[in-house]
């Protein structure tokens, strides 16, 4: 009878051996096939399928079920990898790579308050995480609490003193946060130069400027004053507007600016553009809108211009392809697009003066957050009284 059990526990032990050696090599098997449609292939919907069948084998590993949810969020399904991730971050409180993934989820669309919600829970298991604690300064960046923002970042510095993103967004946060700035700015096309000289102030949610200006023609001079105001609605939304009076012909006798910007969705950005200018003999309005997206360190735009006069109308485009560098305050771009006739007559430019032209332009932070930038413009084909366009500014903040 013993002499039974025992073969009968042998024979037990086999069929237990196949059928997990029959697993293994299943898992083995899909694993490259899953490797080779997500990233040669590149096609993330076979690849999810290839994870679920490995689930539903019941031989997923837990960085199985990492790859499962990146995927999804990868494949653009946001709402079945935070689902996924959910779960992942209830089962693994301490793994911090489901949770900077379920960040990841909620930011990019737009829910910092959940984002930074979600990671001050997550700081209470994992309390000196530099990476989860640079997130949840980030995020709270994001809510425009700078108070928090930069007691967090502190924290993170006192603990690694070189973390780049911190230094980075710390760097940032007090270029922000100052007070007062101090702009001079100087704009040339053919033989009209401009000069300026403005005073910001930052106020509670808002920014005041006051600005000078100064044209040349020949022998003509002429002055402007104008104030700029800046107003936040929220974090994903700010108004603009300002009134320009001159009672020389080198500026409008009034000008009247508003403008509306708004996070749209992901990382898109959208603002409209409205202007009036009183030129004496000629009343122009003009109609901005414009789109921007943000991706990694680059952030390409476009805007069309319809600008009417009395006696013509007319429409402008322009295209934008900017590089960051470390902060948002040092890039370069490149810009392609044309003036509207309008353009033209204002400056009074020849109508021969080619529409067409290429841009590049550039920005970089000076030392205690001073920075300086330039932008010129060429025209593409060269006519009558063709002049480029060189605008230079220096800000100074205190």
């Amino acid at each position: 009878m013993r002499k039974i059990q025992y073969i009968f526990f042998g024979l037990f032990l086999l069929v237990v051996h196949h059928v997990y050696g029959q697993g293994m090599s299943m898992r083995d098997s899909i694993i490259p096939l899953i490797e080779e449609t997500a990233y040669k292939e590149k096609n993330l919907t076979k690849a999810i399928d290839y994870l679920e069948q490995l689930m539903s084998l019941g031989q997923a590993q837990e960085e199985d079920s990492l790859q499962y949810a990146r995927f999804n969020f990868w494949n653009r399904d946001h709402i079945n990898a935070e689902i996924i991730l959910l779960q992942l971050v209830k089962d693994h409180r301490d793994n911090r790579s489901y949770h900077l993934l379920l960040v990841d989820v909620l930011e990019v669309d737009g829910r910092f308050d959940e984002s930074q919600e979600h990671l001050q829970n997550t700081l209470l298991v994992l309390p000196q995480d530099t990476e989860l604690m640079y997130r949840y300064a980030y995020s709270s960046n994001q809510l425009m609490d700078a108070t928090l923002t930069k007691e967090v970042l502190n924290e993170i510095l006192e603990l690694e003193p070189e973390h780049r993103k911190a230094n980075l967004l710390s760097k940032e946060l007090r270029s922000h946060i100052n007070t007062n700035s101090l702009v001079i700015d100087h704009f040339g096309f053919g033989d009209l130069k401009y000069y300026s000289l403005s005073y910001g102030k930052k106020l509670d949610q808002s920014a005041l400027f006051g600005r000078v200006s100064v044209a040349k023609r020949e022998e003509v001079n002429g002055k402007q004053i104008s104030v700029d105001w800046y107003r936040t609605i929220d974090r994903v939304r700010y108004v603009y507007f300002h009134l320009g009076y001159s009672n020389t012909l080198l500026y409008p006798r009034l000008r009247i600016n508003a403008a509306y910007y708004q996070q749209l969705v992901n990382r898109l950005r959208g603002s409209l553009f409205l202007s009036y200018m009183d030129f004496r003999t000629d009343q122009i309005k003009l109609i901005n809108p414009s789109l921007n997206y943000d991706f990694e360190d680059w952030m390409l735009g476009g805007s069309l211009s319809y600008v009417r006069g009395n006696m013509s109308s007319d429409w402008a485009y322009q295209f934008k392809l900017r590089r960051y560098a470390d902060i948002r305050t040092n890039y370069i771009g490149l810009s392609y697009g044309s003036l509207s006739r309008e353009d033209l007559n204002r400056f009074n430019a020849e109508l021969d003066y080619s529409r067409q032209f290429i841009g590049i332009e550039g920005q970089v932070g000076l030392f205690k957050n001073h920075t300086a930038g330039c932008a010129y413009l060429y025209p593409l084909s060269k006519g009558l009284n063709n002049q480029s366009q060189l605008s230079l500014f220096i800000r100074v903040n205190f």
